[in-house]
């Protein structure tokens, strides 16, 4: 039980700390270029992090496949804080709206400067209209696709020994 708390609340701090860089983003205007992989980065040691921490709670006597599944578990818990906070994000502060889409305007122009304005108009209202939806599925893909492969190199790089060599231990003990 020890080690779903674990993994429940590095979860929970770890998405606190990104729904942080989030606001700290939006509030500085940084919500392109490098910055937006800093998140990333934080998900990725949160993963490592956590795996190294759950072999140690078992001495390390796990399997690739335990770490991996509780790199994924926080992954799923993060993805669920994430949407949540966007969406609560979404409607609290109406000038992220705006912000998302003129950027996105200045990329359908600077992409297709052969769309009238005409066109772009109705570009901008389809996107106005999908955004929630759009942002929501975005999040969700990038986050279990991203906390898939992290879960795979946290479980890959964390120290594991062999669990059937603590069964035999447990065994030897008990025979003498």
């Amino acid at each position: 039980m020890e080690t779903k708390k674990l993994v429940r609340n590095n979860a929970l701090i770890f998405s606190a700390i990104l729904i942080v860089l989030a606001i700290v983003g939006h509030l500085i205007n940084l919500t392109q270029g490098p910055y937006q992989y800093i998140g990333y980065a934080v998900f990725l040691a949160g993963i490592i992090i956590t795996c190294n921490q759950y072999a140690k709670l078992k001495e390390n006597y796990v399997t690739f496949g335990e770490l991996f599944s509780a790199g994924f578990r926080m992954t799923a818990i993060i993805t669920l804080a994430m949407i949540l906070f966007m969406v609560i994000f979404y409607f609290a502060v109406p000038d992220f709206t705006e912000k998302a889409l003129e950027i996105a305007r200045q990329q359908i122009e600077k992409q297709n400067s052969n769309m009238s304005e005409e066109q772009i108009e109705q570009a901008m209202a389809m996107s106005k209209k999908f955004m929630l939806p759009f942002m929501i599925g975005g999040i969700l893909f990038s986050y279990i696709v991203m906390g898939l492969i992290f879960s795979l190199i946290g479980a890959a790089v964390t120290k594991k020994k062999n669990p059937a060599e603590k069964m035999l231990q447990d065994m030897n003990q008990k025979t003498l």
